[in-house]
């Protein structure tokens, strides 16, 4: 079920600050600079296992030194209580 605004803007309020939201409220994206490639690597494979246990997968870019995901509910069509889970849980797993 897609969340309304207000439940969005409260959910988005618990996130760390890599976490931005578009002007649509469609769509969560984390950006992270990282110290070289392969961290953003080791960051990148932790993404992976939250993405299988949550069977929700974002989009991922990996660069020289920063990490960017792009996060949306694509069957609803705009944000979802499970991508506010993965988001927090990617926070959680790297002490945001």
């Amino acid at each position: 079920m897609l969340l309304l605004k207000n439940d969005i803007e409260s959910h988005f309020k618990s996130l760390s600050h890599y976490w931005t939201l578009n002007s649509k409220m469609d769509r969560l994206y984390f950006r992270k600079e990282t110290q070289s490639f392969n961290e953003g690597l080791q960051i990148a494979n932790m993404i992976g296992k939250i993405a299988d246990e949550l069977w929700h997968h974002p989009e991922l870019t990996i660069k020289f030194k920063s990490l960017e995901l792009e996060m949306t509910t694509h069957d609803k069509n705009g944000l979802t209580k499970l991508d506010f889970k993965f988001a927090e849980e990617l926070d959680k797993k790297l002490n945001l």
